[in-house]
């Protein structure tokens, strides 16, 4: 019986927890898997920015979304060492998604102006022209 069942010292055999290159050196080449959010968040930020005209801004609201999944997507690309792919959608769905929540941000300061200039104008009411003055 040999003193080592694995074999001579320093060498293990295949399939021992160490990677072993197929016969020939040629090792196949496999796509990178997509990350998941990648794809929805640019799909998220070009339905906010792209549809917030036609539907008066109401799809605006998605961005902060498209922001939020964009950035969780290219930290685990990142950290993914190589594994994952999807970095330039998740870029492109982060950056609309930052412009969509600024476009959000100024329409809803706009409908609170709007609203308090409103408010304001009722709450002081019309004068009437004083006694002998023409309007």
């Amino acid at each position: 019986m040999s003193k080592h069942p694995e074999g001579p010292p320093g060498r293990r055999p295949a399939g021992a927890g160490v990677a072993v290159d197929p016969p020939g050196g040629f090792v196949p080449w496999r796509p990178r898997e997509r990350h998941r959010d990648a794809g929805t968040a640019l799909v998220l930020g070009l339905v906010a920015v792209v549809g917030a005209l036609p539907s008066i801004g109401t799809t605006l609201l998605v961005a902060p979304f498209a922001w939020a999944l964009g950035h969780r997507a290219l930290r685990d690309i990142r950290r993914s060492g190589g594994h994952l792919d999807g970095a330039s959608d998740a870029r492109t769905g982060l950056v609309l998604g930052i412009v969509g929540t600024v476009l959000l941000v100024l329409v809803v300061l706009a409908l609170v102006l709007v609203l308090a200039l409103v408010l304001a104008g009722e709450t002081t009411g019309f004068q009437e022209a004083p006694a002998g003055v023409e309007v």
